[in-house]
């Protein structure tokens, strides 16, 4: 099976983390995003935590990757969209 990435700032993103990020713009808590990806709330912390180090903001926390969501947003729902559609 071919995964497909998307890439923001010249890191790839696989889709679940693209997920996890949108999530993040959106303003959902880690249990609210598990419930929506039928994942458990510490795989969404994981994927936080992989997103952080991706992005080089294990210092600033989590603002900081609400933020980077924020700002990429649209990117993601274009990717995510496409996703779905196959």
């Amino acid at each position: 099976m071919c995964r497909r990435t998307l890439q923001i700032r010249n890191l790839p993103l696989t889709e679940r983390e693209a997920e996890t990020l949108l999530y993040c713009a959106k303003g959902l808590t880690i249990t609210e995003t598990a419930d929506k990806l039928f994942i458990s709330p510490k795989t969404v912390q994981r994927h936080r935590e992989n997103l952080r180090e991706k992005f080089n903001l294990t210092e600033q926390g989590y603002h900081a990757l609400v933020l980077l969501a924020l700002e990429v947003k649209e990117e993601l729902e274009k990717f995510l969209k496409k996703e779905i559609r196959g």
